[in-house]
């Protein structure tokens, strides 16, 4: 199963990002520019219990995660 998109809306501020096919790497030369928030992101979209941090209460964002299944169907 391949991550193909995350949507992350919290008020008005949103965000997509895009994965392409293969290796993709999250990283910044800076702290604090969101890197760890995504990834959370990405799994409490999954399903996994995670809580939210001082800064972004992550149960207030809505999340839409694309996957692409193995015999190439989309799943929202």
């Amino acid at each position: 199963m391949k991550i193909k998109s995350i949507y992350i809306s919290q008020g008005m501020f949103y965000t997509e990002r895009f994965f392409e096919s293969g290796f993709n790497l999250i990283f910044s030369e800076k702290n604090s520019t969101g890197k760890t928030t995504l990834m959370r992101c990405l799994l409490y979209g999954l399903g996994y219990a995670i809580p939210g941090t001082k800064r972004f209460n992550i149960e207030t964002c809505r999340i839409k995660i694309v996957l692409e299944k193995d015999d190439k169907t989309i799943v929202t």
